[in-house]
């Protein structure tokens, strides 16, 4: 009898293997990966990027693994399938189509692994130099460059061995400002011509920068201080602030006058005063003191309308009790004579210096 080909053990190892490499084919590992995309010229990330993934198979055809946009620090993170191939697509307005490629082969499951990438801008007049004759860098070191026409200005990091790179625009002209250990330098200006800009892709200008700091003067501002208009102790009589006859509440002027002191207040609010609205004594002393109580809630209330703090003011109803001549009740006077007791006093109660 002939013996069988594969025994039980073999064909059960064959079995195992088999399986395993199905599983391996259907389980694969995807490893953490962060691709980060920043101007070719300027250093700095490159915002709302689209990113076109595509992953090698084993025939070697390309097909896309996905689309993705970089955020506001012109990164994309993704998981990548361990052991293999792609390339990315990078694109965006203004700026040329790039593709990179690389593999995933040799790098962590574990930890994050991060590809750069770079775009070259459009219609970019490139510059690039050094800062010479500087020893060292510390603190804050940049260039501003500032469009005289738009006064736009991009800040341009100096980099620990001087160097820096910047992108500007054709035809345009710039101040350059550069600002070395956090002091500010000579600024230069310059101006790029549109025809060097003609039949080149990205035309460069070598500049280098030789420190030549300048010393800023503080400027002191002279402020004429106004005249005080009160002071604690100041009494005096609002003389466009009339009630007339009997009435109840001010005409125009009198409301101007209202606006004014309103505004002083608000001006000044450690401002503290006392309005005393006072009458003639042409009536009875009730009557007298119950207009002078009317008159006095319509300043009240003036004011407050006018967004006055009540902590700012008080408002008191004299009526005939302090009349200023000798027009007491019964007396006979002169429409003018009476005229004078009517009126209303203000009596600053206190303020702070230098308001």
């Amino acid at each position: 009898m002939d013996k069988p080909l594969l025994n039980q053990s073999t064909f059960f190892i064959l079995a195992i293997c088999c399986f395993n490499l199905s599983l391996a084919s259907a389980f694969q590992y995807t490893v953490p990966t962060t691709l980060e995309v920043e101007n070719a010229y300027t250093l700095r990330p490159v915002v709302g990027a689209q990113l076109v993934v595509q992953q090698k198979d084993p025939k070697g055809k390309y097909y896309n693994y996905g689309v993705y946009y970089t955020d506001s620090l012109g990164i994309v993170s993704l998981s990548l399938n361990e052991h293999q191939v792609y390339t990315v697509s990078t694109k965006k307005d203004n700026y040329y189509t790039q593709i990179t490629g690389f593999s995933t082969t040799d790098i962590s499951r574990v930890d994050n692994n991060k590809f750069g990438l770079s775009m070259r801008p459009k219609g970019c007049y490139r510059i690039r130099g050094e800062v010479k004759k500087q020893s060292s860098f510390v603190g804050e070191n940049y260039l501003l460059l500032q469009d005289l026409a738009s006064k736009e200005s991009q800040k341009i990091a100096i980099h620990q061995d001087g160097s820096y790179y910047a992108c500007a625009t054709c035809g345009q002209n710039y101040s350059l400002i550069p600002y070395l250990n956090g002091k500010k330098q000579k600024t230069d200006t310059l101006t790029l011509n549109r025809e060097d800009c003609e039949g080149k892709r990205n035309p460069l200008l070598e500049l280098d920068i030789i420190p030549q700091e300048i010393s800023e003067q503080p400027i002191v501002e002279v402020v004429k201080v106004p005249k005080r208009k009160y002071k604690k102790g100041d009494s005096m009589i609002l003389k466009n602030l009339v009630f007339e006859g009997k009435s109840q509440v001010t005409n125009t002027v009198g409301n101007k006058q209202l606006d004014s002191l309103s505004q002083d207040l608000l001006k000044y609010p450690d401002l503290i005063i006392e309005l005393r609205v006072h009458t003639d004594a042409k009536k009875s002393e009730r009557y007298n003191w119950l207009l002078s109580r009317k008159r006095s809630a319509y300043i009240e209330k003036y004011l407050a309308n006018k967004g006055i703090k009540t902590t700012q003011f008080t408002v008191v109803a004299v009526g005939e009790t302090e009349i200023l001549n000798d027009c007491a009740n019964g007396k006979p006077c002169s429409k003018e004579e009476h005229a004078v007791n009517n009126r209303v006093e203000l009596l600053v109660l206190d303020e702070k210096e230098g308001e």
